[in-house]
């Protein structure tokens, strides 16, 4: 059987399971067991031997193929098969019990990103010089060397950090501020510090494996000027009709409460005493209206809502004026 025909075969297999990407997923899984870039599973080869979808596969190749695709095949999440999940541009690690990085979640990094960006930006005597920066330049800039203007480092902190994937993309697209999170799941904890690790940011981001509302308030040591956090938001009554492949993963990762923004409210409730004025609120969540006036209740105002490119209201900004 050739790259082509293993393809096709998968394609059907996966396709009749109720797969939408079937023939993509079918791709990606042989690409994933040659080692080749997706690019690649068709241009590969040589003019003596001819391009690589011509020559048959190894049996011992195939036959781990048609094992992954009946894996797959039972709903198994395509990212827990594989190992690991593209996000923001770059590969992490996941594994089963781990909630899965979604694209549309870039937004939320998006929406951060556009006000660290904008709030904490470095004059120079040239004009301003934008993050990121190396953390060579950055202690210059601590220290007031090189024409910088000394600036406060912003505070960052995620709520529920899953696998690391939003709070290690910060670190690395701007690097000049003090990281840190927490996370109460083991298996996702310790995702979070591979991931961490894998990107060289050990110094640089912390994370706390305990509960996000009993955490010790002296963990940050600072106030926070940047609160982030995915919660769950799925409504309880809306967990049994979601797809087979989304149910694959952790229920606590999913299960938003009763209307599904009852996590995000009790957040909003314990934080209060650890912002700092002014700090701004970055939620990804379901239901904004009832949550944004239940917000305003308790203090905060309404920044900014953020749509995906899908055009579905995906990312609320808060501002805590205390």
């Amino acid at each position: 059987m050739t790259v082509v025909e293993a393809v096709r075969s998968g394609k059907e297999i996966l396709a009749n399971a109720g797969i939408f990407s079937s023939e993509k997923e079918s791709e990606i899984l042989l690409a994933h067991l040659l080692g080749q870039e997706l690019t690649n599973l068709y241009l590969s080869g040589n003019k003596e031997v001819g391009t690589i979808q011509e020559l048959p596969l190894p049996e011992e190749v195939l036959r781990k193929f048609l094992e992954l695709i009946s894996i797959r095949e039972k709903h198994k999440p395509l990212a827990y098969i594989l190992g690991y999940q593209y996000f923001y541009g770059r590969s992490f690690r996941v594994q089963e019990g781990v909630f899965i990085p979604r694209f549309d979640s870039e937004v939320l990094v998006h929406s951060v990103l556009k006000y660290l960006r904008k709030n904490f930006s470095f004059k120079t005597g040239q004009g301003v010089f934008p993050p990121p920066l190396s953390q060579e330049r950055i202690k210059a800039c601590v220290r007031g060397g090189r024409g910088f203007i000394h600036v406060k480092q912003p505070v960052v902190f995620e709520w529920g950090v899953g696998s690391g994937v939003i709070i290690v993309s910060l670190a690395l697209e701007f690097p000049f501020a003090l990281y840190s999170g927490v996370e109460k799941d083991e298996v996702a904890y310790k995702i979070t510090l591979e991931n961490i690790n894998r990107f060289g940011l050990t110094s640089k981001v912390k994370i706390y494996h305990c509960n996000g509302f009993t955490y010790p308030k002296n963990h940050i040591g600072r106030k926070i000027d940047f609160f982030i956090s995915n919660p769950p938001y799925v409504k309880k009554g809306e967990i049994d009709s979601l797809p087979l492949d989304v149910k694959k993963e952790p229920l606590l990762a999913l299960n938003g409460g009763e209307e599904g923004f009852e996590i995000s409210l009790e957040i909003l409730r314990s934080i209060r005493d650890i912002l700092n004025n002014e700090a701004l609120i970055f939620f990804e969540v379901g239901n904004i209206t009832q949550l944004v006036r239940e917000a305003k209740s308790l203090g905060f105002t309404f920044e900014e809502m953020v749509r995906d490119l899908s055009g579905e209201e995906r990312v609320i900004v808060l501002k805590w004026r205390g």
